[in-house]
Order: C-alpha cells, then structure tokens, then sequence
C-alpha cells in the first residue's frame, strides 16, 4: 500500500451524498437476559436527524463506547455527535 494514501484521511468527499455522522448516547438502562439492569451507550452512523442509518452497537461501559465513537467517526471520517456521559459523572 503506498504510505501517502495510508496516511491521508478523509480524501472521499462527494457533495451528494446525504450528510451522516456518529452518534454516541446514553446511557440507558438494558436489561440482561438474566434480569438484572445495567447502563449502556448506543454508538451509529446516523442521519441528519438522529435516525440510525445501519447497525446500532449497544456497549455497557462508557469508556469502551467511548473509544468506539472516536474509531468509527476517524475510520469513516465523519463528525462525532457526542450526547453521551458517564454514570460516574453523573452520581
């Protein structure tokens, strides 16, 4: 792979295409199979409107969701649409 294009990011930029970023929220409270209530981050590629345009990971750490966002918003060289925080934070 030549190291110019390994290093070059978001060179694909085509002006029709719809607008799309990710989106990182939460946290939400997810009940596991054996009933017990945990938080979780929804993290996805998403619309103008907040809508999910693909698949929706659902991540019960924060940190982990955290690092996920940054990943898929560098990888597909979009906007990070952060509206997301930790329980910890919170308390």
């Amino acid at each position: 792979m030549n190291s110019t294009t390994a290093t070059t990011p978001c060179t694909n930029t085509s002006v029709s295409q719809p607008w799309r970023g990710i989106f990182f929220r939460g946290p939400q409270m997810f009940r596991r199979i054996n009933g017990k209530e945990v938080p979780a981050w929804n993290v996805y590629q998403g619309d103008d409107q907040g809508r999910p345009a693909g698949t929706v990971y659902q991540v019960t750490k924060f940190e982990r969701a955290d690092k996920l966002a940054h990943c898929m918003a560098h990888d597909r060289c979009l906007e990070l649409i952060s509206e997301a925080f930790d329980v910890a934070d919170a308390a």
